[in-house]
Order: structure tokens, then C-alpha cells, then sequence
């Protein structure tokens, strides 16, 4: 009786070890902007710059009042998102620590034949946005959009229009999140790093996968979570890494999801 009374301690300590609090699983759930704010997601600095509208060039003399559209409709919209954000980039002293910036760039255009109808013509629109430091003529950051119109006048002012939002909505980013979950994976760096994940302590997390990886160098799940905790933490080429290394060992969905999520995303 005795010895069955010890096995039976012994059991339930063993299952106490294994199953208390200190080892709990958790599979954090992290919250990323979404993608539409790729390319300028570090650009959320850049909400904080008197920020205005500058010229936009282009290659021909008769395309010039494109221009002087692009230029228009950008200081309406800015305006537009300064007012609802309550505070005036242009104002004097709208952020004092921050050097005025402007918002100029390019437009060109390209004409090709419709592939349906070869007789109508499809205009190429490649509109080239920079954000350059007022007074210096650096380049802070830049990006092309492109986008196709009939050779219509409404249409093509509509494409302007739209390649506009788009650029804005890369600098100001809505700010709703995704929700990404993370992948349980083994190992006690694995585990540890779930646990810091979970208290938003993403650095420390990923000194655990990074640790993880050494030891278990082919074990996916510790290279998704490595690049997640890259990603959150803003460092875009070192995430874009660790989700090819994951897709190269197993080909899950959201590996590639997460792959193509920071391709365009830029490191600053």
C-alpha cells in the first residue's frame, strides 16, 4: 500500500512538472498592419513632417497640365487628412523637431494598342512619387505606381486620382491590424519564445527562435516565428530571410502569405 501511495505522488508531481503554468502552451496571435500599407509602413514617421505638395514633371511639354493636376488634387487630399487628423503639417509650429518636407515626382506616359480592340489606344500611366527634404533636394523615400486608361480624359484624371490615394494611403495607413498567429513549433526556445511573444517582448522573442533555429536548423515553424518577430519589429529583409527559409522547407500557406506581405515593404 505504501509503494502504491509513492508510485502515485510520484505520478502526480510528474504531471504537475509537465503541465504547470511555467510550461503552459501559448500560441500568441501578433497584430501587423495590413498589407495594404506595405510598401511605407516605416513611412508613419513621415504623418509627422509639414508635409506639402511639389511639382510634378513630365517628359512632354502638352502632358504638362497632368502635372498641374497631380499637384492640385495631392494638396486637397493632404489638407483633407490634416484636418481629420486635427493637427496642420504646414503649420509653423506643427512639429517642431521635424524639417518640412514635399511630396513631387514624375508622370509618364506610354501609349500601346488595346489588346481587344486594336484600333483603340490603352495609355501606360507611371507616376513616380518622392518625399524630399524642402530646401536639400534629398530623396527621403520614393515608389512608382502604374496604372492603364483609355485615352479619355476623365478616365486618365481618374487613374491620377487613384494613383494619389494609393501613395497616401502608404503614408498615412489605416490604423486597423491583422491578426497573424504564430506556429507552435519544440523545443524550450521555442516555447520561451512563444511566452515572451505573448507579452509583446518581440526582441527577446526573437533571441529564443533565433536560439531555436541553432539548434533545430530545420525545423520550420522556429524560421516563420524568427521572421515574424523581424517583421513586427519593422526589419523587413531580415523577415523577407527567415519566410524564404521557411518556404523552402515546407511549403505552408502562410509562409508564402507572409513572404509576399514584406516583399514590397522597405527597411529605413
Amino acid at each position: 500500500m505504501r509503494r502504491l501511495l509513492l508510485y502515485l505522488i510520484a505520478i502526480a508531481e510528474i504531471t504537475l512538472i509537465f503541465t504547470g503554468p511555467g510550461c503552459r502552451s501559448v500560441t500568441p496571435v501578433i497584430e501587423l498592419q495590413p498589407v495594404e500599407a506595405g510598401n511605407f509602413k516605416a513611412f508613419g514617421k513621415y504623418a509627422d513632417y509639414r508635409i506639402g505638395a511639389g511639382d510634378f514633371t513630365t517628359a512632354r511639354q502638352q502632358n504638362s497640365h497632368y502635372g498641374e493636376f497631380v499637384r492640385e488634387y495631392l494638396a486637397q487630399k493632404l489638407t483633407e487628412i490634416q484636418n481629420l487628423s486635427h493637427k496642420d503639417p504646414l503649420a509653423a509650429d506643427a512639429t517642431v523637431s521635424r524639417e518640412p518636407a514635399v511630396i513631387d515626382g514624375h508622370i509618364g506616359f506610354i501609349r500601346n494598342a488595346d489588346p481587344v480592340e486594336a484600333i483603340k489606344e490603352i495609355i501606360d500611366i507611371n507616376i513616380t512619387f518622392r518625399i524630399t527634404r524642402q530646401g536639400e533636394g534629398i530623396t527621403l523615400a520614393s515608389t512608382q505606381i502604374n496604372k492603364k486608361s483609355p485615352r479619355e480624359e476623365k478616365s486618365i484624371q481618374a487613374k491620377l486620382r487613384e494613383s494619389v490615394d494609393s501613395f497616401l494611403a502608404e503614408i498615412y495607413p489605416d490604423q486597423t491590424v491583422i491578426p497573424i498567429k504564430m506556429v507552435k513549433g519544440r523545443g524550450k526556445y521555442n516555447r520561451r519564445g512563444m511566452e515572451l511573444a505573448a507579452g509583446h517582448d518581440y526582441a527577446g522573442a526573437l533571441i529564443c527562435f533565433r536560439k531555436a533555429i541553432d539548434a533545430r536548423p530545420d525545423d520550420h515553424t522556429n524560421l516563420y516565428n524568427a521572421g515574424l518577430m523581424c517583421e513586427v519589429l519593422s526589419d523587413y529583409n531580415c523577415a523577407r530571410q527567415y519566410y524564404q527559409r521557411a518556404r523552402e522547407l515546407s511549403q505552408r500557406d502562410e509562409y508564402k502569405a507572409a513572404y509576399n506581405r514584406t516583399m514590397h515593404k522597405i527597411d529605413f
